[in-house]
Formats: C-alpha cells, structure tokens, sequence
C-alpha cells in the first residue's frame, strides 16, 4: 500500500516531465526530491493527489473481490491511507493540497501564515494528546508518516 502510494507520487511526476532528481528513503516514509524547485501549483497539487488517489481507487477496485479476508485488509487498507493522507495537515498530502487550493486565491504570504497556524494546532494537541499524536507528528523531518499511521 505505501509503495504503491509513493509510486503514484513518481508516475504523477513523470507524466508531468518532472522526473524526481532522486528518492529517498526515510524512517517515515519515503522522501522524493523532484528536478524543479517550482513547477507551478496546478503541477504540485496533481502529484500531491496521485498518491492518495491511487490507494483509493486501488482499494475500491479491490473492493467487490473483499469477499476474502486477505484482499478485504488490503483494500481496506489502501482506502484508510488514501483517506488518511487526504487530511488537511501539513506533514501530509492533503496539507499540500489545500496549500495549492489557497494558493490560487490567496496570497502566498496569507498561504504560509494558514499553514503556520495549521501546524502550531497539530503541535498543541501534540502536547495535550502525546499518546496519539506523537509518532505521527514528532519526526520533524519533511517526509511522508504513512509508515508511522501503519505502525511499521
């Protein structure tokens, strides 16, 4: 499921021409480095859709097959980190997402102050949830936490 959701990422930055200058592999997640510094916001939010949309669309293909128990976890898995990446904070795809949305009508200053705000929230319920909040949002390293919602 995660390394079909990282290569949703590639496939989407590829078929953009912006092959990654390099993948990176990290304690949570993978890290993919791409060739251009600024491809624009329509590019960004495209890739940073891909890899949820992918485990979605994987996992609802899956689902009419969910009559096993095995491709049953498997689609239900793909599902929950599809949705699970979808969430609007900023360690995650849909904090990308929404930072493009905002991007095309607000200004770019207005856009970061938001996303600022946005982390100090997940930051404060760091400290008053540690239990659940911490192996998620603790890493502070600019990478993908599937691997820390799926506890491996």
């Amino acid at each position: 499921s995660i390394f079909l959701h990282e290569m949703g990422h590639i496939i989407a930055l590829y078929f953009l021409k912006l092959p990654p200058r390099r993948v990176n592999f990290r304690l949570c997640g993978i890290e993919i480095v791409e060739s251009r510094l600024y491809c624009g916001y329509s590019a960004q939010l495209a890739v940073a859709a891909s890899g949820p949309m992918i485990n979605i669309l994987f996992g609802l293909i899956l689902l009419p097959f969910s009559n096993m128990s095995f491709v049953a976890i498997i689609s239900a898995t793909n599902i929950v980190i599809g949705v699970f990446n979808l969430l609007p904070l900023s360690q995650l795809d849909g904090g990308e997402i929404l930072y493009c949305l905002m991007s095309a009508v607000l200004p770019e200053n207005k856009c970061k102050k938001i996303s600022s705000a946005e982390a100090l929230c997940c930051i404060y319920q760091n400290k008053v949830l540690p239990s659940t909040y911490s192996p998620l949002f603790s890493t502070g390293a600019p990478s993908n936490v599937t691997f820390a919602f799926c506890g491996i």
